[in-house]
């Protein structure tokens, strides 16, 4: 899966899971955001990206996160996705 297919498959994870929001972006960073290598991204978005991978850690973090952080990286990886796939950054 190229960088595109794997931020949408991301946030298909976040937004079609019934688990909790924990557990969903466990899921979309175990099998998809943990995949992506910032350096294949647009210059623009590598530092957003970078910034929801510090937040993350390498997975261990998310279950210490409260609901409202863990909701605001969702969003934050839906956005970049938008911003991505949009080709807004080429």
């Amino acid at each position: 899966m190229n960088t595109i297919e794997q931020l949408e498959w991301a946030v298909f994870e976040l937004a079609t899971g019934s688990e909790g929001i924990h557990a969903r972006l466990a899921k979309a960073y175990k099998h998809h955001l943990c995949f992506i290598v910032a350096s294949e991204l647009p210059a623009e978005l590598a530092p957003q990206f970078k910034s929801i991978l510090a937040r993350l850690g390498d997975g261990s973090k998310i279950a210490k996160l409260g609901t409202i952080k863990a909701r605001r990286i969702a969003m934050d990886i839906h956005r970049l996705s938008c911003e991505l796939s949009q080709g807004l950054y080429h």
